[in-house]
């Protein structure tokens, strides 16, 4: 597994985490009387999770720049072998 598509899972299973979470906030809310302390944990978890996801997607913004660089450079040097 390349680091790109590490990060490309990374990406979804924390999407997927914030969709729990969000789940389980709403949840939370329609019985706010007797799960408010839970709604606390869900939401400063999902604040959590976001900077979390940040942090993963601009990793994957700058992997995503060097594999198309590395691109770049096999087909110039592909084009330049099949000039010779």
């Amino acid at each position: 597994m390349t680091p790109l598509q590490q990060t490309k899972s990374q990406m979804f299973f924390t999407l997927l985490t914030m969709v729990g979470i969000v789940c389980g906030l709403l949840v939370s809310i329609y019985k706010w009387q007797t799960l408010w302390w839970l709604g606390i944990i869900l939401i400063a978890g999902f604040g959590n999770t976001i900077v979390g996801y940040i942090g993963i997607y601009q990793k994957y913004l700058q992997l995503k720049k060097i594999e198309d660089m590395v691109n770049q450079m096999t087909e110039g040097a592909n084009e330049m072998s099949a000039l010779q």
